[in-house]
């Protein structure tokens, strides 16, 4: 069975909470390690990333230390692993002063509740690695010390079937982890990427071509490939751009040559929209193509530019879509800001909505 990311994260929280640890497997660029930050900011945790395929048994056993006393040789832990004794972490603050003399923090004091340790990778480990890592994980030492008793665990890996490079896993570990597979579905995707403001160009072309959020082949020539890690790189790539000429050869360098020549396309088509400043000045003009990439691109503009003050204009041009887009248009609105469900238009369209779907069970 394969989880989204917002189950994977319940599942994740779950095991972490019952002293457990988890493994997510799934394909490269899903999120797996998104999950992890995005615990550990819930968590008020430091993560500490590890990549046990480039790690060697020294990393988790602890180097040798020799002593006159042959009682006293041991090995010492490297700074990565909290230890017991060790204290809290704590990010300072980090400033500049201005042209004006004035002090600019640019990143303010954070003070942490532990530790998340994510072993990721760990099934491409080679085996005296995994070998190393099962005290890690089981134990919850590294050589002869105790891990701090404020570290959750959680493990990630690929799959053989992806073609990525993949070692079986001893049965001893495996059996002491508890597994789940990860997924990409368009819905958990489109609340996530609201959430972490991925431009809503991306967010309305995955709803348009939903094959695209995810489409990998083990055995694909080009360089790279559409999933949700790369389209969070378009994001970035495009964001605060509105003319996107010239942008071909960076998007196509994220996403590949045939899903960059869709997208690019399909961004085309919102400088033949109305600008939302046009859609609130005059919200019954607005005509609705027959187009389904044109509704889904209204929808996306509406659901990224929709606020406080535009919302009653604009819930004019959402009743103009059909319910489909609707829902999107709203849903997005209402994730990226939960204010917008107190506004009377928006309330009637809940309350006219939920009436049509009691009714149509």
């Amino acid at each position: 069975m394969k989880l989204n990311i917002s189950a994977v994260s319940l599942f994740v929280k779950r095991v972490m909470t019952a002293g457990l640890v988890p493994f997510v497997a799934g394909s490269p660029g899903l999120g797996k390690s998104a999950v992890a930050k995005d615990i550990a900011n819930e968590w008020d945790l430091k993560l500490i990333d590890v990549r046990l395929s480039q790690c060697d048994p020294t990393d988790l056993n602890g180097f040798i230390s020799t002593n006159a006393e042959k009682t006293k040789c041991g090995y010492l832990p490297i700074d990565t692993f909290p230890i017991e004794g060790d204290k809290l972490p704590v990010d300072e603050e980090v400033s500049i002063i201005d042209d004006k003399g004035n002090k600019v923090i640019i990143k303010p004091r954070r003070e942490y509740k532990g530790w998340l340790l994510l072993l990721d990778e760990i099934n491409s480990a080679p085996r005296l690695v995994q070998a190393a890592a099962y005290k890690l994980v089981l134990d919850k030492q590294v050589g002869k010390f105790d891990i701090h008793h404020k570290v959750v665990m959680m493990t990630a890996g690929n799959l053989k079937s992806d073609g990525a490079i993949v070692n079986d896993m001893g049965t001893a570990m495996a059996s002491r982890l508890v597994h789940c597979e990860m997924g990409a579905d368009v819905e958990s995707f489109t609340t996530w990427a609201t959430k972490v403001g991925i431009d809503h160009r991306v967010i309305a072309y995955v709803n348009f071509r939903p094959e695209n959020l995810h489409n990998f082949d083990p055995k694909h020539s080009d360089k790279t490939f559409p999933c949700p890690r790369t389209w969070e790189f378009t994001s970035k790539l495009i964001k605060g751009e509105v003319n996107l000429k010239g942008f071909m050869a960076v998007v196509e360098g994220a996403i590949g040559a045939g899903a960059s020549r869709e997208f690019m396309t399909f961004c085309e088509i919102y400088g033949e929209l109305p600008t939302i400043q046009e859609m609130v000045k005059d919200p019954d003009s607005v005509v609705i193509s027959n187009e389904p990439s044109v509704k889904y691109a209204i929808a996306g503009m509406i659901s990224e530019f929709a606020d406080t003050k535009n919302i009653g204009q604009l819930m004019k041009v959402v009743n103009k879509l059909p319910f489909e887009f609707q829902m999107i248009a709203l849903q997005g609105t209402v994730q990226r800001d939960r204010t917008l469900l107190q506004n009377p238009d928006v309330m009637a369209w809940v309350t006219t909505q939920s009436k049509h779907m009691v009714a149509g069970a």
